[in-house]
């Protein structure tokens, strides 16, 4: 029960956070795009370096989401799961909320092996989803489910943990884009700093 109430309150504060949106005041953009005209930078008006959506100058790592219709700073991708972008602001509070997925599936799939008793040592699989079955066809199906919970959670929340150790992001890696340069030198040292100190 803690598990799942930790998962629910995790997946609301993600739902319900910043993931980073790129706010600028009117007249500071104003200022921006003048500074822009006045210089003639033509390639400054590029899909690359300008957002024509939210009429703002794109910095590096910054992503206009269509569902969102905002750009995001350090944007990863949209998670119709938490229905909420996951980006610089909070993508630990996303791979936290992974994490205590990938537990509470494992835990409830360890508590519906120990709930039913299955005669001798066999252990097949489909000897505990029959003895499950038999006692509950409620929990039999909220365990298939479960084992789905498992399966894209943990291959996302793995995903995340090497991304975010080689200092990348997601659209950054199906997009094959290098908008910031990635330092070689010392990168479980920064996999720390980024992510364990912020994580309290």
């Amino acid at each position: 029960q803690a598990s799942a109430l930790l998962l629910m309150f995790l997946l609301v504060r993600t739902k319900n956070s910043d993931p980073g949106f790129v706010e600028m005041s009117k007249s500071f953009r104003d200022l921006e795009v003048k500074r822009l005209v006045e210089e003639g930078d033509v390639e400054a008006f590029s899909t690359k370096n300008f957002c024509h959506s939210c009429i703002n100058v794109r910095r590096p790592r910054v992503k206009h989401c269509e569902i969102c219709n905002k750009c995001v700073n350090g944007f990863d991708h949209h998670c119709p799961f938490v229905d909420n972008c996951v980006g610089l602001e909070n993508r630990r509070l996303f791979l936290m909320f992974l994490l205590v997925a990938v537990f509470a599936s494992v835990l409830f799939i360890h508590k519906c092996l120990q709930w039913v008793e299955i005669e001798g040592n066999s252990w097949a699989y489909w000897i505990v989803f029959k003895e499950i079955f038999k006692k509950s066809r409620i929990v039999g199906c909220v365990l298939i489910l479960d084992f789905y919970i498992f399966a894209w959670a943990g291959l996302l929340l793995i995903t995340q943990f090497v991304l975010v150790a080689t200092d990348k992001t997601t659209y950054e890696c199906i997009k094959k884009r290098k908008w910031v340069r990635k330092p070689t030198s010392n990168r479980p040292i920064r996999f720390i700093n980024r992510f364990v100190p912020k994580m309290c």
